[in-house]
């Protein structure tokens, strides 16, 4: 058992005085103070400058927070306890911040006194705003982050008048992940840094640049008009296309831009930037490097997408899809050679949906490859009961989309479905385009190679739109190649193209390719084409693409000898 010590008052001044805090002690009656020798320390003063100025203390507080000073008059008026924390001066112009806490008692005399502790809190507020920064602000660029910019945007929103307006310009990249991709996460994350420095130097200070995820900026801009919103888009794209040069790098990209206007296009936060995006997504279809403004049009068409996107999901169970077929017919006999399979869909609430809307979304979300898959399987049960019934064409040809080439497992599932229905590989005929073989130039000569060994034939489709066509001809293993129908569409009224066309069938023959011409629609166009001993022809003046029940009555008259 402890014996109880006693502490004189020098002892307890003593201790008081050795303590990193700073000790006040104020007799509310008649005004006396006590200041430990902890002020020297905190404050920068001694103690008794202190005593001498009554008004010291007040005078250190930073002009910003003076309102503290005169909250804790009133607190201590009212006999409660205090605890503030605020920034103070010291003499050598460096700023603190403190934490400063004061509790009444009542002294032996029934006097009001308020006893105090100082602590020095700058290291903790330094961390705490480092902390603050990061929390809103990009580690990469140092700009602005999502979060700092949604909490801003919605503080915004509920100040502006109501005869203000704000402006969103929602910026992505049109070529950030080939520079990523082909140059490395390194290059990337410093053109990004340059990016975000561009951005910055096209808007006005009070302006707010953020970057919002990956290679997506957002600006928001407060009481602009439509004429200064523009000169600001381009100023943006303009500055963006020139080159930045990194790590040697000679690098070119481009920009999107979306903007949305509050309250027009939205009033939170969610809304404005959501249709900002929709608009720069519709900038990016119409050939990038441009500005759009959000519109119901805009919000329309993804409703509509969305609508496409969810029925994707749905059409292969509920048995949405249909083949049409095709006719595709010898020039010189003609007779039905063979029949292209081409995909149709009824949507069950949009009707009837182009295949020029729904593939490429089917492609965007990968439902291409089951859907792929079906159209091969379903191509080949028909063909094999049209052999059944002894009408079957000499050739059945099926398109592939570029998603549906770079599937690993592409070569297994014709195998499979051959051998399934007992296909003979030599009657089924795989359409690529053309500007998808070079895209992935070597990986689709090494899966082409491998579908041509099962015996299976390979046409390069819309031949004449790509890059230099006849460069890369003799490099493709294929077996034909398709004319597009834009040069069809033009050989009587354009001899440069007729031109082409006789060079192109010239030069295929010579290559042992046989050439298909599609988009034949008139009897000029047909002779014209007879003539240049064109071995395929299809197109309406054949007939269209018909359903399944159409293209057996066409193959039960027109099927030449096999």
């Amino acid at each position: 058992m402890h014996e109880k010590l006693s502490l004189q008052t020098e002892d307890l001044k003593r201790l008081i005085d050795h303590m990193d805090v700073a000790v006040w002690i104020i007799n509310m009656e008649n005004n006396k103070a006590f200041f430990s020798e902890g002020f020297m320390k905190i404050f920068g003063r001694t103690p008794e400058e202190f005593y001498q100025d009554v008004g010291l203390w007040e005078k250190t507080i930073h002009p910003e927070d003076i309102a503290v000073a005169h909250k804790r008059k009133s607190e201590k008026q009212k006999n409660q306890v205090t605890i503030d924390e605020y920034r103070i001066m010291i003499p050598n112009g460096e700023v603190r911040w403190v934490q400063d806490r004061g509790i009444p008692y009542r002294g032996k005399n029934g006097q009001n006194i308020y006893i105090g502790i100082i602590l020095d809190i700058t290291e903790r507020k330094m961390a705490d705003e480092k902390i603050k920064y990061l929390a809103y602000h990009d580690d990469l660029t140092g700009l602005p982050n999502r979060k700092f910019f949604n909490e801003h945007l919605n503080a915004t929103i509920k100040s502006v008048k109501w005869n203000e307006s704000l402006t969103l310009l929602f910026i992505d990249l049109d070529q950030f992940k080939i520079v990523n991709d082909s140059l490395g996460h390194n290059i990337g994350d410093q053109l990004l840094n340059e990016v975000a420095k561009r951005i910055s130097s096209c808007v006005r200070n009070q302006d707010i640049v953020a970057r919002h995820a990956g290679d997506e900026f957002i600006i928001l801009i407060e009481n602009v008009s439509k004429a200064e919103t523009d000169i600001i888009a381009e100023r943006i794209l303009s500055t963006l296309v020139a080159p930045f040069s990194i790590l040697e790098n000679e690098i070119f990209i481009s920009a999107s831009i979306g903007i949305s206007i509050y309250p027009l296009d939205g009033r939170d936060p969610e809304t404005l930037i959501k249709n900002a995006d929709a608009a720069m997504y519709d900038a990016k279809y119409y050939g990038k490097n441009n500005s759009k403004y959000y519109s119901l049009d805009i919000e329309n068409a993804n409703i509509r997408k969305m609508s496409i996107i969810n029925g994707l999901h749905k059409a292969l169970e509920s048995q949405d899809f249909e083949l049409y077929y095709q006719p595709k017919i010898i020039t010189s006999s003609q007779s039905v050679y063979g029949v292209e399979a081409l995909l149709r869909w009824n949507h069950p609430i949009l009707g009837p949906i182009s295949p020029a809307e729904f593939i490429p979304l089917a492609e965007e979300t990968g439902m291409i490859i089951p859907i792929g898959e079906w159209v091969l399987n379903e191509a080949c049960k028909n063909y094999k009961e049209w052999v059944s019934q002894g009408f079957a064409p000499q050739c059945l040809c099926i398109n592939l989309s570029p998603r549906q080439l770079r599937d690993p497992q592409l070569l297994n599932k014709i195998k499979n479905i051959i051998e399934v229905h007992h296909f003979i590989p030599q009657h089924l005929e795989i359409e690529i385009t053309e500007s998808v073989a070079i895209d992935n130039f070597d990986d689709t000569i090494s899966i082409l190679n491998q579908i041509r060994k099962t015996g299976v034939k390979v046409a390069l489709d819309d031949f004449g739109t790509g890059y230099s066509s006849l460069n890369y001809l003799r490099q493709f293993p294929i077996d034909a190649l398709k004319i597009d129908r834009t040069f069809i569409n033009e050989v009587m009224v354009n001899s440069q193209t007729a031109a082409i066309v006789k060079s192109i069938i010239s030069i295929a023959h010579s290559l042992k390719i046989a050439v298909i011409a599609e988009g034949v629609e008139t009897a000029e166009q047909f002779h014209f084409l007879y003539d240049l001993q064109c071995d395929f022809l299809q197109g309406y003046i054949i007939s269209p693409p018909v359903p399944i029940n159409k293209i057996e009555e066409i193959l039960r008259k027109n099927t030449g000898p096999k």
